[in-house]
């Protein structure tokens, strides 16, 4: 299982990272166009739901790997059992409020397609298409958190905890 958990969170980065390299195409494609003197339809559009995409499906993969920013100035300082239960507490939270969001921009994105709604720009687009992809990432951020969760309740830690204790050694803090 942790095999499958692992392999989502690095595609679902990779979907990101493919997101950056489809925008870098599409100003490339748009400097060209300019100077050609050819008009290309709502690239901005496109580039608007690339980034939102990219930031919401890189997220589960941030947090996998430490690259959340966190504030630990009173969780560093408390002992071992109370900072423990914050650590958990922090998790319980963040993971019910990733599932609340997940749980509506799934649902959101259902109603577009449902609806069958469009966007209003020069190419009508079906505005699920451009949600979904939050939507996922979304989602998988929720699995994240509730796998960092399931791991700390069993008396491990979070997957980003290594990378805060390795922070500390090196002496670097918030």
């Amino acid at each position: 299982m942790r095999a499958v958990l692992n392999r989502l969170y690095q595609a679902s980065g990779l979907l990101a990272a493919l997101c950056i390299v489809a925008i870098a195409a599409m100003i490339v494609v748009q400097i060209l166009s300019r100077f050609l003197g050819v008009y290309v339809p709502a690239t901005d559009e496109f580039a608007a739901a690339l980034l939102a995409a990219s930031a919401f499906l890189g997220l589960a993969y941030a947090l996998r790997n430490g690259a959340h920013i966190r504030v630990r100035l009173l969780i560093a300082r408390l002992p071992g059992n109370r900072r423990r239960a914050v650590e958990l507490f922090c998790l319980v939270v963040g993971t019910a409020l990733t599932g609340a969001m997940a749980y509506y921009m799934v649902l959101d994105s259902y109603y577009a397609w449902k609806l069958n709604d469009y966007t209003g720009v020069s190419i009508p687009i079906p505005k699920w298409t451009l949600l979904a992809p939050m939507a996922l990432g979304a989602v998988v951020l929720l699995i994240a958190f509730a796998d960092d969760l399931v791991c700390a309740l069993r008396g491990g830690q979070a997957s980003y905890m290594p990378f805060e204790e390795a922070e500390d050694r090196i002496g670097h803090h918030e």
